[in-house]
């Protein structure tokens, strides 16, 4: 079976999706709401609906989790060992799915993945509400744009809103999309113009977007790991604008991030997008420096 973001939850424990399926029937679009799925062996096995914890009494045993990795992994854990390496597992497009259980390895290469304890299914929501926020604020870019929020906070569902968008309405020029945890769908970049670097670390895929790709804009979730310093001069030297998200709580802490310091000095950004969720309600705060 080939799984999809409105299919994803078919893997999940027969006990474990109709408990999920009883809570979201009760709220209007429910289960397009659900942003998070924390399935934990034993108990404590919860859901996120609109940014709110929402606790599920479904025991859960070893074999289930296993059985549901495997499910998620279509049926070979050796094909995706490389992504389980780094703690998760893209089933599909836009989807993934965080492990957490006990690594193997032979020589310091992983082999296996076992005694699973937890895995977390990362779906995302999309925040249609700001998504005219998002598309003047880089509009009014004349560099870059950040966007930041704590853990959770909507920020790689903000980039997957945004990308479609200026492709479409943008005029912004060729578009490439670094995606190393294959969080975009193929849908989402299937405009012309939009080159999806599917699996590709952060730092080899924006040199590729630079120096092959002829990208006037390049898109990178998740950035401020060490890897990604080594492309900021090569931003500042070509002109060409990164859209890009970190996490931070606010402006003052993502301006005062070591790992972010080379960005910063470069001005490689001149707006930075702030997306706070309070009880399901997404709001931006646009500063521009």
């Amino acid at each position: 079976m080939e799984y999809s973001a409105g299919n994803i939850f078919s893997t999940l424990p027969v006990g474990m999706r109709l408990e999920l399926e009883g809570v979201t029937n009760k709220r209007v679009d429910g289960a397009a709401r659900v942003g998070e799925v924390r399935l934990v062996r034993g108990r404590g096995s919860s859901l996120l609906v609109d940014g709110c914890r929402i606790p599920l009494y479904t025991f859960v045993s070893g074999t289930q989790m296993h059985r549901t990795l495997l499910q998620l992994c279509s049926g070979s854990l050796y094909a995706h060992l490389s992504t389980l390496a780094e703690g998760f597992v893209s089933p599909c497009d836009g989807v993934r799915v965080g492990v957490c259980g006990r690594a193997r390895y032979d020589g310091g290469r992983l082999v296996a993945i076992d005694d699973v304890s937890s895995l977390i299914y990362r779906i995302a929501t999309v925040p249609s509400s700001v998504g005219e926020e998002l598309f003047a604020a880089f509009r009014g870019a004349k560099k870059g744009m950040l966007i930041y929020s704590p853990a959770g906070g909507g920020k790689t569902t903000a980039l997957r809103t945004l990308v479609p968008m200026l492709a479409r309405r943008g005029d912004v020029g060729n578009i490439a999309v670094v995606d190393e945890r294959c969080e975009f769908s193929s849908h989402e970049c299937s405009s012309h113009g939009v080159s999806h670097l599917r699996g590709y670390k952060r730092a080899l895929g924006a040199e590729i977007a630079l120096r092959t790709l002829g990208a006037r804009v390049v898109v990178i979730d998740e950035l401020g790991s060490v890897g990604e310093s080594l492309s900021v001069r090569s931003f500042a030297e070509c002109g060409v604008r990164l859209l890009a998200t970190s996490h931070a709580a606010s402006l003052d802490e993502l301006l005062h991030s070591d790992t972010l310091a080379p960005f910063i000095e470069k001005n490689i950004f001149d707006v930075f997008v702030g997306i706070f969720n309070t009880d399901g309600h997404y709001r931006c705060k646009v500063d521009k420096i």
